[in-house]
């Protein structure tokens, strides 16, 4: 099964003693299963690692088990705090838009394979 989990409490380079109880169970579930992490990762945060020259990346350990990605999370400090759910979205739907596409070209790919087989078969032609 394929589970994608979003989640703001997950270790990285940068801190990697952050929430090791969510650390173990993302670990478990990547045991069992394919797993996409996104951990969106607030702006300010992400701008000051960025001067500094680095930038999050998962702890050595899950770097083979899980995907994770972490987008910058857009929001304006301080204010207009009801859209916050909105600007957090915002952040994370190009990550959700990608997939979407792939398995749609693979979905494509298929049936226009088919279709030349189909095609092929017609006039007495087996593509293999």
């Amino acid at each position: 099964m394929k589970v994608v989990g979003i989640t703001n409490l997950f270790p990285d380079v940068t801190r990697p003693g952050l929430a090791p109880f969510n650390k173990q169970q993302i670990l478990h579930l990547a045991a069992l299963h394919e797993l996409r992490l996104i951990v969106p990762v607030p702006w300010t945060r992400y701008a000051t690692l960025a001067l500094s020259g680095r930038k999050p990346a998962p702890p050595e350990e899950c770097r083979d088990l899980v995907t994770v990605r972490y987008p910058p999370y857009f929001y304006t400090p301080g204010i207009m705090r009801r859209f916050y759910g909105a600007f957090y979205e915002r952040s994370i739907a190009p990550l959700f838009e990608r997939p979407e596409r792939e398995a749609e070209n693979q979905r494509n790919f298929r049936e226009s394979k088919r279709d030349k087989n189909r095609i092929d078969k017609h006039h007495g032609k087996l593509r293999q």
